[in-house]
């Protein structure tokens, strides 16, 4: 129930991008549904494929968009003024060795790999993230089972731990709104 988050770098323009791993952490919980781990769709400019080391099958697929897709298309880019930008890709913790493959649709629409790297989940260098004792959460809504749901997290950017309660109030005055009518 845990999962593995790798921070990327991807650096280019709109003609060319490079894709290098920073860091990989490893968090707490997995709360995407793992019963379905391939996506069936070809969502986004970019796509995670993770295969079992050993057998070589794959066990994971997500696409995903990123703010450099964005940026690919403005005229900077466009002029060849290349950029670097953070995004992330997440996966269930793995039990065993995995391959990790970046992918990029290119201009025909079709996936290219970008950067290819091996885990192995017990290696020393995947940073263990942990709860920060000195931070607080409070739960406003609970209608199930986070891997059959989706999580809406309030952040209290801008507010100072003595307007805790002023933040709380805030948070549910804005998930009643957001619940006061029908999708």
């Amino acid at each position: 129930d845990k999962a593995l988050r790798l921070e990327l770098y991807v650096c280019g323009d709109a003609n060319d991008a490079i894709v290098t791993l920073h860091d990989i952490y490893e968090e707490a919980v997995w709360p995407e549904n793992p019963r379905h781990l391939l996506t069936p769709f070809e969502y986004g400019s970019f796509r995670a494929n993770v295969f079992d080391d050993a057998s070589g099958r794959l066990i994971y697929s997500k696409g995903f968009d990123t703010l450099f897709a964005e940026y690919a298309t403005t005229d900077p880019a466009i002029k060849g003024i290349k950029r670097v930008l953070e995004t992330t890709a997440r996966c269930p913790f793995p039990k065993a060795k995995i391959r990790v493959e970046i992918q990029r649709r290119n201009k025909q629409q079709e996936f290219a790999t970008v950067l290819t790297t091996a885990i192995d989940p017990a290696d020393y260098r995947i940073r263990r993230e942990t709860t920060n004792l000195s931070d607080w959460d409070f739960e406003i809504q609970n209608t199930g089972s986070p891997h059959d749901r989706v999580d809406v997290l309030f952040l209290a950017e801008g507010y100072t731990a003595d307007e805790s309660d002023k933040f709380r109030t805030d948070a549910l005055r804005l998930t009643e709104f957001m619940f006061s009518a029908a999708p």
